[in-house]
């Protein structure tokens, strides 16, 4: 498989589908090179996930409110990036409560 940089929108789709679908996630793991994706709140929420699958084998999906409020309780002073993160986990919830339904086969070959 071969990665390379998305767009922000379709980076959006994929980081929806790391947090959401275990099934995405146990797919796109092996092979996610979180250096091409954007930095900061995108590069966080991914990394979270892909932590969160080799702990616990799934994608962390509601918990993922959880993981960031531990992030958060261990950041000495909060600054913007911890409102870029939670700015980014609430539009993206929105975005799938909107949506609803989540194409793996679809952003699995957007991903390669």
């Amino acid at each position: 498989m071969r990665i390379h940089k998305v767009d922000s929108g379709l980076e959006r789709h994929l980081l929806t589908g790391m947090v959401v679908s275990s099934e995405f996630l146990s797919a796109a793991a092996p092979v996610l090179d979180l250096d091409l994706l954007s930095d900061g709140p995108f590069r966080r929420i991914a990394g979270w996930c892909l932590d969160y699958h080799r702990s616990y084998g799934k994608a962390p999906g509601r918990q993922v409110e959880a993981v960031y409020s531990s992030w958060l309780s261990k950041q000495e002073q909060p600054g913007p990036e911890a409102e870029d993160v939670r700015d980014l986990l609430s539009e993206l919830s929105q975005d799938y409560a909107s949506n609803g339904r989540l194409n793996v086969p679809y952003l699995l070959d957007e991903l390669v």
